[in-house]
């Protein structure tokens, strides 16, 4: 008989045992991992016609003993196995890595896991039905931020190649690519879309300027940061242009904006606290952000301010390309965004648009 020896492998850890004549032991992998099993000749020191003798006698004892460590050490690799699909591993968890064991955020997903960079992880926040999977920046700005959003300006006004962000309450999210984002736009592909990621976030991210197709919030030129920890109203990200939520019912919230990148400075802007967003006198634009005015809607100058597909929904005419958005949005304008996407100071900017929570 031939000696042969096997190998397991499971992520990067391998084991290796002896086994005689073949290696058809199996490891049962739930979903998300892989196992493979290898062999090689090393030796063929026995064969039928001296099996008889002593020495080979010996051999085929020892292999014997060693198949049965093989199939010990093959029970306690599966038990390992199914403790790493469950996160209880030790010193090893797979938290955020599989649907099954999605995290409530990215900041729960540092605080206790070790070593995790900036990547996709599944996120489930509280009160969602089910997860998704988006890219969180575990880097910039302390970590733990969760891209909820994109969508791109290619040039102020009017041109076919704008993507205004979709409503950020579309249910199960809108062309959710978070890693191939280059000139286009998106929404989480959650249930309730960006809804819960929202709620349960204390801060919010609005990155601009750049086109990136992947990566995170260092990519843009822009960066600013919005304290949202003290919400009056709930937010249900509902239409709220001039002739929807913005007149029935939203309200006018105070909110501290900071510039982290490309400006500098701090301000106080204001914005409709169910929508996280403002509204110009004719809808054109609407879209995510704040400004200096007080007032559920207006005209203004400075942001941060991203335009989205609300702009001009229940006017009964379309600027450029319009369509119905889910669950309340029946003939957004998908390229129109009037003055570009604003900074903290100016307006008339191009490049990629970004939301994001903490």
């Amino acid at each position: 008989m031939k000696l042969l020896l096997c190998a397991v492998l499971l992520a990067a850890e391998a084991l290796t045992w002896g086994s005689a004549d073949s290696c058809t032991y199996t490891v049962n992998v739930p979903a998300g991992y892989s196992a493979t099993a290898s062999c090689s000749d090393a030796s063929s020191a026995c064969s039928s016609t001296t099996e008889a003798n002593p020495v080979c006698g010996t051999t085929i004892g020892r292999l014997e003993n060693e198949v049965n460590n093989f199939k010990k050490n093959l029970s306690a690799l599966e038990l390992k196995v199914k403790q790493l699909s469950m996160g209880s591993g030790p010193g090893f968890s797979t938290l955020g890595l599989l649907p099954q064991t999605a995290a409530e955020s990215a900041r729960e997903i540092m605080e206790t896991t070790a070593n995790r960079g900036s990547g996709l992880y599944w996120i489930k926040p509280p009160g969602e039905t089910e997860a998704a999977k988006t890219y969180c920046d575990m880097e910039f700005d302390g970590g733990g931020w969760m891209l909820a959003s994109y969508g791109y300006v290619h040039a102020a006004a009017s041109n076919p190649s704008n993507k205004n962000i979709p409503n950020m309450n579309h249910p199960d999210g809108y062309n959710w690519h978070p890693t191939t984002r280059m000139s286009d736009h998106g929404v989480i592909n959650l249930p309730h879309g960006a809804v819960f990621l929202a709620r349960n976030a204390s801060a919010m991210i609005m990155a601009a300027g750049n086109n990136p197709t992947s990566g995170g919030i260092d990519r843009y030129s822009h960066v600013y940061k919005i304290d949202i920890s003290n919400q009056v109203y709930q937010i249900t990200f509902a239409n709220h242009n001039k002739l929807h939520g913005a007149t029935n019912g939203m309200h006018i919230q105070q909110y501290k904006v900071k510039a982290l990148k490309g400006e500098t400075g701090e301000a106080i802007r204001f914005g409709l606290a169910e929508a996280l967003g403002i509204t110009w006198s004719d809808t054109y634009p609407t879209g995510y952000g704040f400004s200096d005015k007080q007032a559920v809607f207006s005209t203004w100058d400075v942001g941060p301010f991203f335009p989205s597909v609300h702009s001009g929904d229940g006017r009964g005419s379309c600027n450029t390309v319009c369509r119905a958005f889910e669950p309340d949005v029946a003939s957004g304008d998908l390229t129109y965004n009037h003055r570009g996407w604003y900074s903290l100071h100016n307006f008339g900017k191009t490049g990629q648009t970004s939301i994001w929570f903490k």
